[in-house]
């Protein structure tokens, strides 16, 4: 039997010290030769990582970028160079077990999945990562860490980081969003394919070890959380249908707003005015409708808390280009959100553990009537119905 063709798409940025494990691995990889291509896409390293590959790994294709376009860019560029049938996405920091590939090929040659992702476990210690994943109704993704046995379940979407898909769903799919640039695009392409009719196929006996945020250590919290803050609201602005985008976004947009504030440690008394007039006097335009808004004085802000408006500003922007690839998804629906939000696992999921903030989002399911569209999850457990 003639196996599947594969192209190994690995991203990097200054990962020179995790290529030789890496690719070892990838060498080590119980599948035919001749059937198999490793693609390093770098994000403009500056650490001498082409020159180590092409010296160490002279049978690695390298794909080198000039500039850092994260890790959708990188998969979509190198998606566009291989010629394998499936597309296998692998981490700078990940090593493949021997039998991991060929066991998140079979499903897909069977026909049972489009897509097949992992079972993740950390490099250190042995603890799991990964073992499928969810999210909570306003884009939070969460990975699932508990052990669930052997058998291969659907799950809404699979790690980037260890992860194989046909090469024609993911150019029909449309790829990965590069306006993720990092963070959750894996999610989003996920609840993608299944929208669209795909299916996404955990199989816990590939197995990958991991060195956890290898890359990201090195990049500062506030420019990190800019993504994590932006990006889910671009994902469930894109992905839900109508009457879920409808009650779900106000009340993501408001939960967001009282994230920033949780993170807002400035003393809030000097912007009350008190028993002074509140409004602008009738007929007079404000200092802010002249552009004039001369600043008396200055906060000082977390930058964490800076961050989260730098992310809802990068959102507001990109709403005309979101509308477009909105209707482009919508227009490509086959299952609908009702069908898929059986694998969200806990869509009640809390991002804060505040107790006001808990009370908010409770109050804001019920007044938007999020309760409803995932009306089969118990609030207590996160528990639904099994997976389609």
């Amino acid at each position: 039997m003639t196996h599947p063709s594969v192209s190994i798409l690995i991203p990097n940025l200054n990962g020179q010290q995790l290529l030789a494990e890496c690719l070892t691995a990838v060498e080590e990889l119980e599948y035919p030769r001749d059937r198999m291509e490793c693609i390093v896409i770098d994000n403009g390293s500056s650490d001498g990582s082409v020159y180590y590959v092409h010296s160490n790994f002279p049978n690695v294709k390298v794909v080198t970028l000039d500039w850092n376009a994260g890790f959708a860019g990188a998969i979509n560029k190198g998606a566009e160079r291989a010629t394998g049938d499936i597309l296998f996405l692998l981490n700078n920091d990940a090593q493949p077990k021997p039998g991991s590939l060929a066991a998140l090929v079979e499903p897909i040659e069977r026909g049972e999945a489009e897509c097949t992702c992992a079972r993740i476990v950390s490099s250190e210690d042995g603890s799991v990562q990964f073992s499928g994943g969810g999210m909570n109704f306003h884009g939070v993704a969460f990975e699932c860490a508990a052990e669930h046995g052997p058998d291969e379940r659907p799950c809404l979407f699979g790690c980037g980081g260890a992860m194989a898909i046909s090469r024609d769903v993911f150019g029909d799919a449309g790829g990965m969003d590069d306006a993720f640039f990092a963070y959750f695009e894996d999610v989003d392409l996920g609840w993608r394919l299944w929208i669209m009719g795909y299916r996404v196929l955990h199989v816990p006996r590939s197995l990958v070890a991991h060195r956890k945020s290898s890359t990201s250590r090195f990049i500062e919290q506030a420019k990190l959380r800019v993504l994590h803050i932006r990006n889910p609201l671009i994902m469930i602005y894109k992905n839900y249908e109508d009457e879920y985008l409808r009650r779900t976004l106000p009340a993501a947009l408001i939960l967001t707003l009282r994230r920033t504030s949780c993170l807002g440690d400035f003393d809030k008394t000097a912007f009350r005015i008190g028993r002074e007039p509140q409004l602008a006097e009738h007929g007079r335009p404000s200092q802010i409708s002249r552009g004039m808004s001369p600043v008396e004085a200055k906060v000082e802000l977390p930058a964490l808390a800076a961050s989260d408006f730098v992310a809802m500003d990068d959102w507001i922007s990109m709403l005309p280009n979101l509308d477009a690839r909105r209707r482009w998804i919508q227009g490509r629906r086959r299952r609908g959100d009702a069908e898929i939000a059986d694998m969200f696992i806990d869509p009640f999921r809390y991002c804060e553990e505040d107790a006001d903030y808990k009370a908010l989002q409770d109050e804001l399911c019920r007044t938007f009537g999020v309760n409803d569209l995932f009306s089969t999850f118990s609030r207590d457990t996160g528990s639904g119905r099994d997976p389609i």
